[in-house]
């Protein structure tokens, strides 16, 4: 029985946390997620040469999942798991990368270290303790 899967290619303008999630599942179905991790994190009780073919198999199956223009910035990559960090680092273009923070604010990173907003942020408690005006 042979499964297919269809995954849109990741261009660098698609959106990267929905394309991670799918490709991850395709690796899952096919055996090979735990090359991710790199060779030193497949059990020892495997063989070397299994150990390479499932390195080869991931690596193969991330790569046949990119754009043209995304695969020729990442073709000297040699593992999955420096192929898969690699992916990670890439700046994303567009909006869908803003997308979810704009539907789940909680995914949202406060930016405290920023002297502008913690400036506005100490001079909105400054206002929030004035005492109410009364007419």
């Amino acid at each position: 029985m042979t499964t297919k899967y269809e995954i849109e290619f990741f261009n660098g303008k698609n959106d990267f946390s929905l394309w991670r999630v799918k490709i991850r599942a395709v690796l899952v179905q096919q055996g090979l997620l735990k090359a991710l991790n790199g060779k030193q994190a497949l059990p020892e009780s495997m063989s070397d040469e299994d150990k390479d073919d499932l390195l080869e198999r991931a690596h193969s199956a991330i790569q046949l999942s990119l754009s043209d223009e995304v695969l020729r910035e990442v073709a000297e990559e040699t593992s999955a798991a420096s192929l898969w960090l690699r992916l990670e680092s890439f700046p994303v273009i567009g909006r869908s990368a803003r997308t979810l923070t704009h539907i789940f604010p909680f995914l949202r990173k406060p930016r405290w270290n920023c002297p502008i907003v913690a400036r506005r942020a100490a001079s909105m408690a400054r206002y929030e303790r004035r005492p109410a005006l009364e007419l």
